[in-house]
This record gives structure tokens, C-alpha cells and sequence, in this order.
């Protein structure tokens, strides 16, 4: 062959090669191909049981904004039952990886398990994560749980939230660990969590009371558990205030450093907001008529107003008139 044809045909390979090459890369790089390819990765590590790989395919999604793929798998993954240990460790290391990615694919499974009805075992999944991951896994399932009210379907942070409070046990205290963060955070997020409280509440009352008591108090030692408290009394209105009431009636029976904690809680609840503390206050008071505890409700408020001075005063007697 002459030498120029065969220069030719070499530089014709060549820009086959590259073209080809350079077709295949934008075809990856399509959303869609890669959220199905990141769904496809994630779906595949939980099967397998890898949870590690599972936790990195997540919070890549999550990252290159393909949450709702992510979401898709790990709610499948806890439907099928066998692999909620591996679904609840890939969040919980997801969560250290990507905390705010994390929730948004929690969020996305939320909605997921809700339209098909298997919540219970995503919220089992949900439980075992925060147990396994403490404090990061805590705020994303709580952010996930905001985030799922902001997107109009608080339902299916209602219905998480009162399946793991009502399974008791770790699961309970899993659930108060993430409503407990989520209060803290204030804002959005503090009142986006207590709606789904309280819905949760009008699902399973005693579990749900139960979970906020302890999300109210479980830090007394820390200061971040009466600015939690605060938080979520201040937002009761409407239907939060019977919640946030019940849990107060349920901390301040147990006295002791719950008491106490409980009783700074309202103090500071009442600069953020007089009416709402007042509503909460209320409930708290027919709650604690009905189960004869009115005792230590009453010395916990006594302790508020101290703390609180006036403007405590004011919201207390406002509570009694109601």
C-alpha cells in the first residue's frame, strides 16, 4: 500500500476512534443516563449487602443532583425486608459523607415507601441509621423530614415518624434523637419538623408524646436541649400545640432535671412566641388534669416564670385563662 493512502487511513481510524469516543462521553453525561447508571450503582451495593459502596453511590448522586434516584433505591432496598441493616448503615455513612445529599435522598425515599405503602420498614431502616451514626445521621433524617413537609407531602414524614416511635425500644429513641435535632436547628426546619410531629401524633399519640418528651429533654445537660424544647414550643399552634403539650404534661411528671429542663425550655419559648408557648402551656395543663399530675407541671411553671420574668407571666396566665 502507497504510503499516502496508508497515512490516510490512519487519520480516518483516528477520527472514528475520537468521535466515537467523544459520542460515548455525552451520552454519559446525560442526566438521565447517569441518574440511572448512579440508581443502577446504589441499588446494586445494597443487594450485595456493601454498604460502604452503597453510602459513596448515594451521596455522589445526591451531589451531582440526582437525589431522587438515590432515594428510589434505598426505598426499595428497605422494602425487601433482608437488607434493612445494610440500607440503615449506607445512610448513616452517607450522612458523614454528605449530610444535606443524604437528606434529600432520604426525602426522595420518604416519598417513595409512602406511595407504596412499605413506610415501615424505610422507617425501621431510618431508626437503625441514626442509632449507627449519632449526630450526622440524626440532622439528615430530620432535615428529610422537613424537607418532605416543604415538598407538600408531610404524610410521609408523619407516617416515619410514628412507625419508629411506635416500634419502642431503640427505634423510639432514634426517632427523639432526630425530632430533637431537628428542633434544634430552629427556623423552617424546627417548624417543618413539628407539623410532622404532630400529624405523627394523630397517628400514634402515646409513641409520638413519649419521642418528643424525650426529644424535649434528652440533652439536660447540654444547652442545645432547652433550645431544642424552645424551639418546638414556640412553634405550637393548631394542631401542635396538643403534641408539644403532651409532651411537656409527660417530661415535667418525671421532675428532676426533665423538670428543670423542661421549665428553661418554656422560658425561653416565650421570647420567640408568647401565643404559641401559651397554646402548648395549655395542653399541657388539661393533659396533666387528666392524668392527676398537676403538681410538678405547676412547679415547673413557677420555675419558668422565675427565669422568664414578665413576659413568662404573662404567657402562664394566658394559658390558665384558655
Amino acid at each position: 500500500m502507497e504510503p499516502l493512502k496508508l497515512a490516510l487511513l490512519l487519520v480516518l481510524a483516528l477520527f472514528v476512534v475520537v468521535n466515537e469516543g467523544r459520542a460515548l462521553r455525552q451520552a454519559s453525561g446525560k442526566p438521565g443516563a447517569t441518574a440511572a447508571a448512579q440508581a443502577q450503582a446504589a441499588a446494586k451495593a445494597l443487594g450485595s449487602g456493601d454498604a460502604s459502596a452503597a453510602a459513596s453511590a448515594i451521596a455522589e448522586a445526591a451531589a451531582s443532583g440526582n437525589a431522587k434516584a438515590a432515594g428510589q433505591a434505598l426505598a426499595q432496598s428497605a422494602a425487601a425486608g433482608s437488607n434493612t441493616t445494610t440500607t440503615a448503615q449506607a445512610i448513616a455513612e452517607a450522612a458523614a459523607k454528605n449530610k444535606n445529599g443524604t437528606a434529600q435522598a432520604v426525602s426522595q425515599a420518604l416519598a417513595q415507601a409512602q406511595s407504596t405503602g412499605k413506610t415501615g420498614a424505610l422507617a425501621q431502616a431510618l431508626s437503625q441509621a441514626v442509632s449507627q451514626g449519632g449526630g450526622s445521621a440524626a440532622q439528615a433524617v430530620a432535615e428529610a423530614y422537613a424537607q418532605s413537609v416543604g415538598a407538600g407531602n408531610t404524610a410521609a414524614a408523619a407516617e416515619a415518624i410514628a412507625q419508629g416511635a411506635a416500634a419502642g425500644g431503640a427505634s423510639a429513641n432514634a426517632q427523639a434523637q432526630a425530632l430533637s435535632q431537628g428542633l434544634a436547628a430552629g427556623g423552617g426546619t424546627a417548624q417543618a419538623v413539628a407539623q410532622a410531629a404532630a400529624e405523627a401524633y394523630s397517628r400514634q399519640p402515646q409513641s409520638v408524646s413519649n419521642a418528643l418528651a424525650s426529644a424535649l429533654t434528652q440533652a439536660n445537660s447540654n444547652p442545645a436541649g432547652a433550645q431544642a424544647a424552645a424551639s418546638a414550643i414556640a412553634s405550637a399552634s393548631g394542631g401542635h400545640a396538643q403534641a408539644i403539650g403532651q409532651a411537656l404534661a409527660q417530661a415535667t411528671a418525671q421532675g428532676g432535671a426533665k423538670a428543670s429542663a423542661s421549665a428553661q425550655a418554656i422560658a425561653q419559648a416565650v421570647q420567640r412566641n408568647p401565643n404559641g408557648t401559651a397554646a402548648a402551656v395549655s395542653q399541657a395543663l388539661a393533659q396533666a388534669q387528666a392524668s392527676g399530675k398537676t403538681g410538678a407541671l405547676a412547679q415547673a411553671l413557677s420555675q419558668a416564670v422565675s427565669q422568664g420574668g414578665a413576659s413568662a407571666a404573662q404567657a402562664v396566665a394566658q394559658a390558665y385563662a384558655q
